[in-house]
Formats: C-alpha cells, sequence, structure tokens
C-alpha cells in the first residue's frame, strides 16, 4: 500500500498563507457563526462565558414573577395561620383539661360533705334518740337493725364516688370511717336485748359503751384525715378559695356515751354496779362528782410528762374526787384502765357513798404486777350518777413508768 505524504506547511514552502475569508452580514439578518463541535478547543474569553453559563444553569437562580411571589407569600401566611391555630387548640385543650380536673375536684368535696351530713341527721340523731326512748327490746333492736342498713347505704354511696387521684387517700379514709360506724350500729343493736335483761346487763352494757370508741374513731378520723386531705387536694388543684367539707360534723357528740354507768342510765337498763342506780329518778337539785387527784403508792401523778414510780413505792391506784353536787350518792364507781404495754388492764372499785360537797377516796390495787420500765397511761374516771349533768371534771389521762 502506497503511504499518503503528509503536505509541508506553508512556511516550510516558502509561501505566504491566504488570508481567511471574511464573514458577509446579509441584508437585515445577523449571521450566526456556525456551531462549534465538542472537540474544537474554546478561546480564553469563550471558555469564561462558558463557564458563567454552565454556573448559573447549575444554582438556578432567577428573579420570581409577582404572581409566583405573590404564591409564595400566601403559602407563608397560610403556615404561620396554621401555626397559630394548632397553638390555641393545645392551650385550649389544656385549659378544658384543667377545668374538668377542678370540676372534678369541687365535685368530690361537695359529696363528701353530703354523705357526713346524711350520716350525722340520718343515722346519728334518729340512733341516739332511739337509745334513749325507752322502747320496748324488740322493737330498740329492729329500728337500730334499720339504721345500720341506712349506714350501709352511705358506704356503698362512697364507694362509688369518682374519686380524682390526687384524693385517693382521702377516699380509703371516707370509706373506713363509714365501715366504723355501720359496723358499730350492728353490734349495739346485737346486744340491746341483753342490755335490757337483768341477766345479760353486766355484759352488754360495757360492750355498747365500747362500740361508741368506734363512733369517736370515726370522728377523729373523719376531722383529721380525711378533710385535711380534701382540703390539700384543693389548694394544689388551684381551688383555694373552694370550701372543704366541715370537720365540725361528728357522729358521736355526747362524750359520755364512752362510760358503761352513762350507757345504762340512758338506755334504761338495770342498775350495774358501781353506779347510783342511774335508772331511778333523780333527787331535786344537781349531782355529780368531780375528779381531783391520783397517786400510785404515795407518788402524785400529773398530767403531761410521765411520772416516774419508784421500785417498792407500791402499786395501789389512789384516786381522789369530790361530790359536787347538793345531794349525796350512793355506789359512786371509779375506774382506771391501764395501757401501753400489752393488753389493758382495768381496775374497778365502787364507793359506797359520798356527802354534798366532801371529798371521797378510792384505792384500786393491781390485780397483777404492772409492767416496769414503759411510759403506761392511766385513764381515771368517777363515773357518772343519776341526774349529773356536767362530765367533762369526770375524768382525766396520766402517764407513768413503774422503775424495775
Amino acid at each position: 500500500m502506497k503511504a499518503h505524504r503528509r503536505p509541508p506547511a506553508p512556511h516550510q514552502r516558502g509561501a505566504t498563507a491566504a488570508p481567511a475569508p471574511r464573514l458577509r452580514r446579509s441584508r437585515g439578518h445577523t449571521c450566526h457563526p456556525a456551531p462549534r463541535s465538542a472537540s474544537e478547543p474554546l478561546s480564553f474569553y469563550e471558555e469564561g462565558d462558558a463557564r458563567r453559563t454552565s454556573g448559573s444553569r447549575r444554582t438556578g437562580s432567577r428573579t420570581l414573577t409577582p404572581g409566583e411571589q405573590a404564591l409564595r407569600n400566601r403559602r407563608l401566611v397560610a403556615g404561620g395561620a396554621g401555626l397559630v391555630v394548632l397553638l390555641i387548640l393545645v392551650l385550649g385543650i389544656k385549659s378544658c383539661a384543667d377545668s374538668a380536673r377542678q370540676s372534678a375536684l369541687r365535685s368530690y368535696s361537695r359529696d363528701i360533705g353530703r354523705i357526713a351530713q346524711t350520716s350525722h341527721d340520718q343515722v346519728a340523731v334518729p340512733l341516739f334518740g332511739l337509745l334513749t326512748s325507752g322502747a320496748q327490746p324488740i322493737e330498740l333492736e329492729s329500728r337500730t337493725d334499720d339504721l345500720r342498713s341506712n349506714a350501709d347505704a352511705l358506704v356503698r354511696r362512697a364507694e362509688g364516688l369518682s374519686a380524682p387521684s390526687t384524693l385517693t387517700e382521702a377516699q380509703r379514709d371516707l370509706v373506713l370511717v363509714l365501715v366504723l360506724r355501720r359496723d358499730a350500729i350492728g353490734r349495739i343493736a346485737a346486744q340491746l336485748r341483753d342490755a335490757l335483761s337483768s341477766q345479760g346487763a353486766a355484759t352488754a352494757i360495757p360492750q355498747i359503751a365500747g362500740q361508741m370508741e368506734a363512733f369517736l374513731a370515726s370522728d377523729i378520723l373523719y376531722s383529721q384525715r380525711v378533710v385535711p386531705l380534701v382540703r390539700v387536694g384543693l389548694d394544689n388543684g388551684g381551688l383555694k378559695g373552694e370550701p372543704a367539707p366541715s370537720a365540725d360534723v361528728r357522729f358521736l357528740e355526747d362524750l359520755g356515751w364512752l362510760t358503761t354507768a352513762y350507757v345504762d342510765q340512758k338506755i334504761g337498763a338495770s342498775p350495774l354496779p358501781g353506779s347510783s342506780n342511774p335508772t331511778g329518778p333523780a333527787a331535786p337539785g344537781t349531782h355529780g362528782h368531780g375528779l381531783t387527784s391520783v397517786s400510785i403508792g404515795g407518788t402524785a401523778l400529773q398530767t403531761g410528762s410521765p411520772t416516774t414510780i419508784p421500785s417498792g413505792a407500791g402499786t395501789d391506784v389512789t384516786v381522789k374526787f369530790q361530790n359536787q353536787g347538793t345531794n349525796d350518792e350512793k355506789n359512786v364507781g371509779v375506774k382506771v384502765t391501764v395501757t401501753g404495754s400489752g393488753a389493758p388492764i382495768v381496775l374497778q372499785k365502787s364507793v359506797p357513798a359520798t356527802v354534798a360537797g366532801q371529798s371521797a377516796t378510792a384505792d384500786l390495787p393491781f390485780t397483777t404486777p404492772p409492767p416496769t420500765g414503759v411510759p403506761l397511761t392511766l385513764k381515771v374516771e368517777v363515773l357518772p350518777v343519776a341526774g349529773e349533768k356536767n362530765l367533762s371534771n369526770n375524768s382525766g389521762s396520766y402517764s407513768a413508768i413503774f422503775s424495775k
């Protein structure tokens, strides 16, 4: 094959290169240069223009038209309005939740107040009125059992309350208050026949007096636990101005019912040892006694701090009291209850007679040795007599420690 020879360059041939042809502008039109192939090199200025054009395409930045700008503004306004609506909805939901929570607290507090008042008006008042009515034993037992049913209905009513989560302790204690009252009424009803008989009174009357302590316990639990817990719940729930249930609504209004002689006197049972015939009519004038002092083995007891009883000083409890009425009394009962270690120790004695305006003394020995080295509480009572109305000075509570 014959090789093709490349023609020599003009300067090699010694000839002058022909001038490049000039582009002629046609009339009325601009002549555009012919498109350049991708492999053809660019001049310095053309390369810069190409780079600027290429960069402009990459960023895609351009001036928005008035219509596009208006659309963009409308979208921004719509987004802001949506955020405002969302915020209003959140605040509204929270406000509704707070309002519902406060409404539940207010409603629950009022329900507790109504239940406590109903327990007083429809159970306590009829019960104590019935016990002093002088009704026959069968009727008395039946009507007392009806009041127990009323008390049970209040228990179920309280159990059905929808207590706010912050008042679960108050709800539990409220139910316990009403259960204590219901159960005590049932036990009282079961003892009434025996209490009104000469054979069973000695056992039944103390049992009834013991159930009165359940009423007292329910009053303490209600006033010291239920009402304060509701008050705290209202305050923490933003209802400081909302009144809490009253702590003054009591079931047991007369503390005299805590003593056996008073119970015996009120229900008209047969007279018990240690009482001055409480069922008989009281003589004209005033009646009653007042506790003046208590000592053990010659050591006087003081209210407040414990009194130490020296070893070997004796353990007889000496109770001094005064007949503060205008009538002489017979068979005045004195009772001492010792608590603080193990089972309670009960000491009782009957003073045959007291003289109006004069002092009297009762010595009550311990039937078993008292516990030593621990604080003991002694509740001392001069039992009421027929016609006695003021029982506030009949009893006292003392603390003592027997030395080892």
